[in-house]
């Protein structure tokens, strides 16, 4: 069949694409539930008819790709203050998003325009467990502080 006999539309239009919310691992093991959006437009036409089946699918399912390999390289909560976390350094990680999805779907003759992580919590089974553990933190963090500032005091 030639392919030029026949004509299938295809709309350059800006479209969002939203991600379940995805279960995964973050790098420290812990249980994670995250989900993203990313806005896009197909720019070739040309590609994205024949280079891959369904282009509406493969935007899918490379972002759900990109966001499950975002959230397995960075942890929650990073133990050190310096290291990248999925909470702390949301920006960040929205810059990684933003380089590795546009690599992904570029068969596809589609420009990513925005890509953002619109929800990022810890698994329901750990939640109560990872908060207590946050608390824990946050009691320790403010005692050093308490001890830290007399030390200072009493320097002469």
């Amino acid at each position: 069949m030639n392919p030029l006999t026949s004509r299938e539309k295809i709309s350059t239009r800006v479209r969002n694409h939203e991600t379940a919310v995805l279960k995964v691992n973050d790098a420290y093991g812990n249980p994670i539930e995250l989900a993203a959006v990313v806005v896009w437009k197909v720019e070739d036409t040309a590609q994205a008819m024949f280079e891959v089946d369904d282009f509406l699918e493969f935007v899918a399912t490379q972002t759900e790709a990109a966001v499950r390999h975002i959230a397995i390289e960075y942890p929650y909560d990073a133990h050190d203050e310096d290291a990248l976390s999925l909470r702390g350094n949301a920006e960040e990680i929205t810059e990684k998003l933003a380089i590795e999805l546009p690599a992904r779907v570029e068969a596809a003759g589609v420009r990513i325009i925005e890509s953002r992580l619109t929800h990022l919590a810890y698994a329901p089974e750990i939640a109560s467990a990872m908060l207590q553990r946050q608390q824990a933190g946050a009691v320790v963090a403010a005692r050093r502080q308490i001890v830290d500032g007399m030390v200072e005091a009493n320097q002469p």
